[in-house]
């Protein structure tokens, strides 16, 4: 299948109006250990680090893809520990708490979809998105 660019800008947007839905404000998880197996499902990992989402978490899309606008930085939580803990992925809730996303794609690079400063938290120390880029599928 291959999908046209107008369809994968809708999705695009479509995901964007996922994450800033609801009467609070969106936040994005990281979690330690792996992803749940079923979407959606109870984390098993520690919560190491829960950053809020701007009002519009999201640009426009250009070619099926969204970048993520500025994300305050947060610090770790106490799950996360002196010694650091890895994140394995994290989840994307909206303001009334849904789960619009879980994801793996974590990591320092562009490579992933969710870069971060470092992959390793502690506590107290912070924790920023450094580029968050959702690229919807074209198909080959």
């Amino acid at each position: 299948m291959r999908i046209s660019t107008d369809v994968r800008n809708g999705l695009a947007s479509a995901f964007a109006t996922a994450v800033d839905a609801g009467a609070g404000d969106s936040k994005l998880q990281l979690y330690s250990g792996a992803r749940p197996a079923t979407f959606g499902d109870t984390p098993g990992g520690d919560l190491l680090a829960e950053l809020t989402l701007p009002a519009t978490t999201f640009g426009a899309p250009a070619v099926g893809v969204i970048t993520a606008n500025a994300i305050t930085a947060t610090t770790g939580t106490a799950a996360a520990g002196a010694g650091g803990t890895v994140v394995g992925w994290f989840r994307v809730l909206d303001g009334d708490g849904a789960v619009v996303e879980d994801s793996e794609s974590v990591g320092t690079t562009s490579a992933s979809e969710l870069e971060l400063n470092q992959t390793s938290v502690f506590e107290g120390e912070a924790v920023s998105v450094t580029g968050w880029t959702v690229t919807m599928p074209a198909g080959t």
